[in-house]
């Protein structure tokens, strides 16, 4: 078993740049196609109550100004995501960094799994 998890490591690492980004894609494709499916269980979900699914909770979209020194103030939507149900749902205050996934209407929230291997989206 160890030599196979060396022989796919070796694979991976002789893999080209456009081989690994059609690798990515192919994943992606695949989360895609999963977020879909969620989405649409989800849309299920809403017709019903979603207050009958554990740790459910409303929040508000509120307006934020942003002011840029050359643009006038826009306006522009926040959400504001505090408290101990966070760390409950395995976040925590160690300057931890999430990646946020926006599809259609669905934002998915997780926490970076490996320390020092952070890219960030903006």
């Amino acid at each position: 078993m160890r030599e196979t998890k060396v022989a796919k490591a070796a694979t991976k690492s002789s893999l080209s740049h456009e081989q690994k980004v059609l690798e990515a894609l192919g994943h992606l494709k695949v989360t895609v196609t999963n977020m879909n499916d969620l989405r649409k269980s989800l849309a299920q979900l809403q017709k019903g109550d979603f207050s009958l699914l554990p740790d459910t909770r409303m929040l508000k979209v509120h307006t934020h100004l942003r002011t840029n020194g050359k643009n006038p103030t826009t306006a522009c939507p926040e959400i504001i995501l505090r408290g101990n149900w966070l760390e409950k749902a395995g976040f925590n205050c160690d300057d931890q960094w999430v990646h946020v996934i926006t599809m259609d209407e669905l934002i998915i929230i997780t926490p970076e799994l490996k320390k020092g291997s952070r890219q960030r989206g903006y």
